[in-house]
């Protein structure tokens, strides 16, 4: 258990109004202080939020403000809705929606102006405004679609892209790692790629794999369904598979204190849920050595290596009941049988240069030759790798071709219920393992340096909302993953070998390697609109055994 703890106050606009309610949030927030420290339980400010809000204004044709007027904002693909009133400023607020399509419709009281609706696609962490005008009675009822692009974020502050769904659906990825998009936006690059000093590379200590502003790639708050699913060394746990995911969002920088301590980038996740229809998607890429050319680096003496993959899965969702719970699950998998190439046995390198025989040759033959023609010859020597058969078999016995397999097996299943208009709530579970042998083997690494990572994850999340008024929601969170990492050397005992520039042989000096984790976290946050003000508060409560 860490020793730290951290409580944060988040978010206050320039509210002035309503003392007794601040006023018992204070209190509340002492008491929930007080009992962190009774109970020694770890705190830090809460992650991100999965859901998105909407609010605007209601007019007329002249500009007027409609008070009164109905509100109802209704989810095209599950048929759920809120409702909300206008007040006397004409305005109306929906905070905490899920990402998705609704259709939003205006009725004005007393039939003095024709009903509107409007289609509008929400975004996860979206905060849209959107104004209505309605038309005078007896014009016809009118709808419109808005795309998302379309709708007004006055209140974001934060650089951010949304990684929607047709993006995910349609753009090629190798390994199917959604996070591989977050590279299209910008600011953002791969952080393996990073060669200085500004990390520490082991092979237990993997990063997240996106560099924001050029950073290391272990400062970043990655989220999935608004739980964090990052390691202790700032690595990604592999939790939903690509079919699983509706959209993400990447926040680069200036995002506001509710995201919480992230010093790099964040993203946060949204996974499918379920609807009204039944739906599903099948899958699947298969590639055999066949249909490829053969490998410039592939020197078989036996002919075209061995190389098959295939990626092939699915997903499921459909109606538990109409209208209130939704069941949605997916499945990936990935085999793989290559071979890698491994090139170091290379005669060129076994002689001295020719800029090292002259110099010899100098020193033997030259004006001095005669006192340091023995000292040519002992270099010489020393220098000629066919010298010494053991060097000679170390390289030999490294190149050619070994096999490096690869399975990866991804499940995830979610089940959502609303309770009422106010209320709703939904649980994940996923399941994950990996078995890669022959890692980091190629280029001047030789098999045994090579090794094998075997990994395995399994974890659930559970989510409520509940929204007291039109202006005050709860948010509640808690979920728990296991982890387990195993590294291997091919290379049992070793020793490390490193002959800079041309092969690295031996078992890694930090291998092999065993870890686990356990992430248990709480996170709750409250979100209370007053006017032109908003007050937010949150914490997440976490522990890692």
């Amino acid at each position: 258990m860490r020793a730290s703890s951290r409580l944060n106050r988040i978010g206050f606009v320039n509210s002035t109004r309503r003392r007794p309610l601040i006023n018992h949030l204070f209190s509340l927030c002492g008491l929930l202080l007080c009992t962190l420290v009774f109970f020694t339980v770890p705190v830090k400010p809460q992650a991100s939020s999965s859901l998105a809000e909407v609010r605007g204004q209601i007019t007329d044709s002249t500009g007027a403000v409609i008070p009164n007027a109905t509100v109802t904002l209704t989810d095209v693909d599950k048929g759920t809705t809120k409702t909300a009133t206008t007040d006397e400023n004409g305005d109306y607020l929906f905070l905490a929606l899920q990402p998705s399509i609704y259709d939003l419709k205006v009725d004005a009281p007393g039939g003095n102006f024709a009903s509107k609706t409007t289609r509008l696609t929400l975004t996860v962490g979206q905060q849209a405004n959107f104004p209505v005008e309605l038309s005078a009675g007896g014009v016809a009822a009118e709808v419109q679609i808005t795309s998302g692009e379309e709708i007004v974020e006055t209140e974001r502050t934060q650089q951010s892209t949304v990684i929607t769904p047709r993006e995910i659906l349609t753009l090629p990825l190798s390994r199917r790692n959604y996070l591989d998009l977050a590279l299209l936006t910008p600011g953002v690059s791969d952080s393996d790629n990073i060669n200085d000093a500004s990390d520490a590379r082991v092979a237990q200590g993997r990063a997240s794999g996106l560099s924001f502003g050029g950073s290391n790639g272990r400062g970043n708050l990655v989220t999935v369904d608004g739980g964090p699913v990052i390691t202790a060394t700032g690595g990604v746990f592999d939790t939903v598979s690509q079919e699983a995911v509706q959209e993400f969002q990447v926040l680069r920088n200036s995002y506001n204190a509710e995201f919480g301590l992230s010093s790099g980038g964040i993203v946060n996740t949204v996974s499918k849920t379920g609807s009204n229809r039944i739906s599903g998607s099948v899958f699947g890429l298969f590639r055999d050595a066949k249909f490829d050319s053969r490998n410039a680096f592939d020197f078989n003496p036996k002919g075209k290596s061995n190389f098959n993959r295939q990626q092939y899965g699915g997903s499921f969702g459909a109606p538990i009941q109409r209208d209130k719970t939704f069941f949605f699950t997916a499945y990936e998998r990935f085999n793989q049988n290559q071979t890698t190439f491994v090139n170091l046995n290379n005669p060129n390198n076994y002689n001295v240069t020719s800029s090292q025989n002259q110099l010899f040759n100098f020193l033997q033959t030259g004006p001095m030759g005669a006192p340091f023609a023995p000292l040519a010859t002992l270099l010489r020597g020393n220098l000629t790798t066919t010298n010494f058969p053991r060097t000679i078999n170390l390289f030999t016995s490294a190149s050619g071709q070994f096999p490096f397999d690869a399975n990866q097996t991804y499940f995830s299943a979610r089940v959502d219920h609303t309770f009422n208009e106010r209320a709703s709530g939904f649980v994940r579970i996923h399941a994950n393992d990996l078995l890669e042998e022959n890692q980091a083997a190629g280029a001047l690494t030789a098999v045994s340096r090579g090794r094998a990572l075997n990994q395995f994850n399994t974890g659930v999340l559970l989510s409520y909302t509940q929204q007291f008024s039109g202006n005050l929601v709860n948010e509640f969170k808690t979920d728990f993953n296991y982890y387990k990492s195993r590294l291997t050397p091919n290379d049992p005992n070793g020793p490390e070998i490193n002959i800079e520039g041309f092969g690295n042989f031996g078992r890694d000096i930090f291998l092999p390697s065993v870890g686990f984790a356990r992430h248990f976290d709480i996170l709750d946050n409250v979100t209370y609109v007053t006017g032109n003000h908003t007050l937010k508060f949150g914490a997440n409560l976490f522990n890692i055994f």
